[in-house]
């Protein structure tokens, strides 16, 4: 129902948008799930957000849904990647370059083909190959995690199978890297000391690339449940015959009218109870119908046109000025007067009136409401077919 949905997020932009996470998200579909979800609709959820409204720090990494971040994980147990990647990368590189990490890949894949997923096997020495690359030579930074799990999410990896496949690898890695550092470090402190760094940094990368899984799976979910939800509301929101919105959605929905919009008109077609009377209810519902198209046209998406009850609508605008909103009520007026309708052999011309009130956030909507209504009431009694602006302490003009 997109008329609800503008009204939920036209005034919902994030303040803070766009914040350091969304700048280094380089996976536009993580990065449009995000936004959608938090950063144009309910960014108060959002751990960014928060934490920047209490004026704490809100490290780069940090997820929305998410209290702590894998940088703060990592400053607490006192751990860098970037500095313990740095220190040993020359020994790491040289690891690549040896007949010791083409055996890792090569060991680890005919592991896999034994097993059930021999379909993988592309994906696994891609993975694996990139893995190391990614984590042990290029220059780290936190979205090698994000890359990593969206590769395994992109090609729909049973976590079963992600987890045995990596356990074949990552055991393979360590013994061929202690075979390797055998052979080309003969200093046995600092061998034991590449070997723990290496241990660490592989256990850990395992972990935080899990977690990113995991945390892009609930964005997925959150996302699949709010449309879910949003799609109930549409049919609960929307008026079966003239495709407009009802009157629950009002009383759902009256604090957001109060904060987005600047004036409510209420519209009654004139005399509709003589064209029901006269040429039956099928031809009244078609009138609505037209009437209803005709609003359509002339407003905004952004623009709410409401069914009230039988043949009295409410429309919430946001326009600068009371002149403005004077104009499209008139325009309003002059177009459904304009309009014949087509009944049979027969052309009718339906005429409406209006009230405008002007929205004042210190009033209750059913303050303004009842404002507008005398205004409409006023320009029934003095002929239809009028448009009618009330104030406080004024009777129109």
């Amino acid at each position: 129902m997109k008329r609800q949905r503008n009204l939920k997020l036209s005034s919902n932009k994030c303040p803070i948008y766009p914040c350091r996470f969304i700048n280094i998200l380089n996976i536009p579909k993580i990065k449009s799930l995000i936004e959608d979800i938090f950063c144009f609709a309910e960014y108060t959820d959002c751990q960014r957000f928060l934490r920047h409204q209490m004026h704490l720090e809100v490290p780069e990494d940090l997820w929305p849904i998410e209290r702590i971040s894998i940088s703060e994980v990592l400053k607490n147990i006192g751990f860098s990647f970037g500095k313990e990647i740095e220190r040993y990368k020359r020994f790491f590189q040289k690891f690549k370059k040896s007949e010791y990490f083409k055996n890792v890949i090569l060991k680890t894949l005919t592991s896999i083909e034994k097993g059930i997923y021999n379909k993988r096997l592309n994906f696994f020495r891609a993975f694996f190959e990139k893995y190391y690359e990614e984590l042990f030579i290029k220059k780290f930074n936190n979205r090698f995690f994000l890359k990593m799990a969206y590769l395994i999410l992109k090609e729909n990896i049973d976590e079963a199978i992600f987890d045995s496949s990596f356990l074949v690898y990552s055991t393979f890695l360590s013994e061929n890297m202690y075979l390797w550092s055998l052979q080309n470090i003969k200093n046995s402190i600092l061998r034991a000391r590449i070997l723990s760094s290496f241990t660490k940094l592989n256990t850990l990368a395992l972990i935080f690339i899990k977690r990113n899984v995991k945390l892009i799976k609930e964005i997925e979910e959150i996302k699949k449940t709010r449309t879910y939800i949003f799609n109930i509301k549409n049919e609960l929101y929307i008026d079966p015959l003239t495709k407009v919105l009802n009157r629950r959605f009002l009383e759902n929905y009256k604090d957001d009218i109060l904060k987005n919009y600047s004036h409510i008109l209420v519209l009654d077609i004139d005399h509709f109870k003589k064209i029901n009377d006269t040429y039956g209810h099928q031809i009244g519902d078609l009138v609505l119908q037209s009437v209803c198209k005709i609003l359509k046209k002339l407003l905004r998406k952004k623009d709410l046109i409401i069914r009230y009850g039988g043949e009295e609508f409410i429309l919430a605008i946001n326009v600068p000025d009371d002149e403005t909103a004077l104009k499209v009520a008139e325009r309003i007026r002059k177009a459904i007067e304009n309009t014949l309708i087509t009944i049979n052999d027969d052309k009718i011309r339906i005429t409406v009136s209006i009230g405008i009130s002007k929205i004042n956030p210190n009033k209750s909507f059913e303050e303004i409401f009842l404002l507008a209504d005398k205004a409409l009431y006023e320009a029934k009694r003095s002929g239809r077919n009028k448009v009618v602006f009330k104030k406080e302490f004024e009777e129109s003009y």
